[in-house]
Order: structure tokens, then sequence, then C-alpha cells
């Protein structure tokens, strides 16, 4: 292999041709014995197949950078020390670990679509350890990802693989995450729908009795479809019209927080008129447990069943409770707290736009004591014409 250095303003440079690719590398320094040593090292570690990678972050592009940092240093001493320094392990094996803490933290539903998102990631990666991914090969795979699906899907997809590349470097697998600076798209804001009374009035009357109460209780607790799902007579504080959403065995609510929710008197009635029987759950299935896609089914039937169709889904029961809650003059925190939103930002995000007078309370709120009264000013443009 061909290779010299060669000077460019008075510094040293290597170039060289790696996978079809051509790099250029500055050896930083004006000393021409030094550049020859630094060029020979890295000639001799293509030579040896002892890189992977030149991109940014990578294995190769490490040792390189070592080389050219510590003159003198051997091309085999250099990737000895990365290696010291960095955990070999391969992407399979990596990705099953995180996944297998993924299993314990987050819901079912969760961890079965980030295991199909990182099957797809791992085949498209091609390289079997976790330190050869490039950042050009996960901004290869996000692209052929938005040929299929949305921005936002995309960007919640992109936002785990950040998240598995970041333990991989807690855990010293990595030095750097190669994920760390690619970027998301931007997503048009898309306003969240919420139900207008004659829908839900539409609803009301397409819905058989059991359903009807289960429409009412979701419009005044505001709980996910999940929450409701695994409600147990447990869970009832009738004496402090309490509602408490907690994790249980076998299933954890969204953010893995107990929240407790006060009790509208209407919702108090519905739980009251229930029939206690065997089982645990407040509206189980056929088989006494949690009730799950069955129920959602006999919803949605009830949203195309109306007169005419309600255009909506289970989810926007909730949106309703929320978009309410903040028109009826309910702080945002407080929303926030019974939504069970882990940021209060999210809340603001979607429904503060919604508040009776929001903006006009908020710039009232400006400190003003160096402004002259109205009636000041007013006066001062009298004596002023």
């Amino acid at each position: 292999m061909k290779m010299e250095a060669y000077l460019i303003n008075d510094t040293y440079y290597t170039r060289f041709s790696f996978l079809g690719k051509q790099y250029r590398f500055s050896l930083k320094t004006t000393n021409q014995k030094i550049a020859h040593n630094i060029n020979e090292q890295i000639k001799r570690g293509l030579e040896r197949g002892m890189f992977d990678s030149f991109e940014p972050g990578a294995e190769g592009e490490r040792v390189l950078r070592n080389l050219i940092a510590r003159p003198g240093l051997r091309a085999e001493e250099a990737v000895d020390e990365l290696n010291a320094t960095t955990k070999r392990i391969k992407l399979e094996e990596a990705k099953n670990l995180y996944l297998e803490n993924c299993k314990t933290e987050h819901t079912a539903k969760n961890y079965t679509n980030e295991e199909r998102i990182f099957k797809g990631f791992v085949e498209q990666m091609k390289v079997p350890y976790v330190h050869q991914v490039a950042t050009e090969d996960i901004e290869k795979w996000r692209n052929k990802r938005i040929e299929k699906v949305s921005k936002a899907t995309v960007n919640r997809e992109l936002k785990m693989i950040k998240t598995f590349f970041k333990q991989c470097v807690e855990k010293g697998y990595l030095l750097k995450s190669p994920a760390q600076n690619i970027k998301v798209y931007k997503e048009p804001e898309r306003a969240i729908r919420h139900l207008s009374d004659d829908e839900i009035k539409r609803l009301l009357e397409a819905a058989p009795e059991d359903l009807k109460q289960i429409i009412i209780f979701l419009l005044l607790t505001g709980m996910r479809y999940g929450e409701l799902c695994h409600l147990e007579w447990s869970d009832i504080d009738f004496r402090r019209k309490q509602i408490i959403i907690q994790p249980k065995p076998g299933w954890n609510p969204k953010n893995f927080k107990k929240r407790v929710l006060p009790m509208h008197p209407m919702a108090h009635t519905i739980l009251s008129g229930l029939s206690k029987g065997s089982s645990s759950y407040l509206f189980p299935d056929e088989d006494g447990k949690a009730s799950d896609q069955g129920l959602r089914n006999r919803l949605y039937r009830v949203f195309a069943n109306a007169k005419p169709k309600v255009k909506g889904n289970v989810k926007d029961l909730r949106s309703t409770f929320a978009s309410n809650a903040v028109m009826s003059g309910m702080p945002i925190y407080t929303v926030s707290k019974l939504l069970g939103h882990h940021d209060v930002k999210i809340t603001e995000k979607h429904y503060a736009h919604l508040a009776p007078d929001y903006m006009g309370n908020a710039i009232t709120m400006l400190k003003s004591e160096w402004v002259p009264s109205a009636k000041g000013l007013l006066e001062q443009k009298k004596n002023k014409g």
C-alpha cells in the first residue's frame, strides 16, 4: 500500500482509501520524521485490518486520533489501549440486555414495540459489534424508515436508539454514542382532539348501559384506557372518595408513578352501583381478568354506531376530560397531575391555549410599577398637545 505524508501550509497530512471511501487527516505536526512515523503506523494498521471505520466516533477513527496525538505509539498499542477502555460486546447481545431491562420497566405493549424496532435496527446495521456502528449507519437507518412511516414515528424510534447507545456508553461498551448528534425531524404540531357536547350525547345514546357508564367514568376521571382496565376494588377508597392508580404485579401505569384521583360525585355513583363479583377488577372480561382489546373493540363500535358517526377513538375521552378541565378554569398544574403527565410542559403544550383568558391573564402578571397610570398617560399627552 502506497501511502505518504504530505505538506499543506507547513503541516503534514495523510490520505488513504478505506472500504471505497477517501479519507484525509491532519497529522498535526510540522516535523517530517514524526509525520513519517505516524503515517507508517496508520499504514500498518490498515494492512493488518485493525481498523473498522474512520467515521466520527468509530473505533478506527479513535485509534487514529490516538496515534496522531501521541507520536511514537505503535498501531497495536493504540488498539490495545482502546480495547482496555471499551468492553467488546456484540450488538445482538447488547440489544438483548437493553430489552431485558425494558421488559421490567415498560408496559407489555411498549416492550413489544421496542422489540420489533430493535430487531429491524440490528438487521440493518450489518455489523457484529456495538463499537462498529457508525453515525452514518444510523442516519441510513433513519432515512430508510422515513420512507415507510411518519416523521413522528421515526422520531420516537430514534429516541429509543439514542437511549440504547447512551446506556452502552454508561456500561463502557462505547466511548461515545454514534447517535448523539443525529437530529430528529421537525414535526408539525397537531392539535389534540376533544369531543364536543353533541358528540358525547350521540355516543351515550348509542352505547349500551354498561358502556355508557364506562364512557362517563372516563370523561370524569381522565384515566388512560389501560388504567381503567387494571382498576381493582382495592384501588377505590369510597370513604375518602379517591381512586388510586398504582403499579401492580405484571402491570404498571405509564411513568410507573402512583397517583390519586379525587372522585367526581357522578363517578362515585357509578362505582357504587357496580356489582362486586368474584373478580378483583371493576371492569373485568368474561374470564374475570383485566379487560383489554375486547372492551376496546366494543367502545369503538359505539363510536361507529352513533348517529351520525362520531369520528374519534377511546383516547379522545381522556383528552376531552383534560380540555373540559382547562376550559373550566382548572389550573394547568392540577390538570397535569390528574392526567399523570411526568412534566407540566406536556399539558401546557396541548391544552394551555384552551384556558379562559390564558394569554390575557399571563400578560397582566408583568411588573409595571414604573409605568404611569392610564390617567397619567392621557394627561401627559394632553399637556404635550
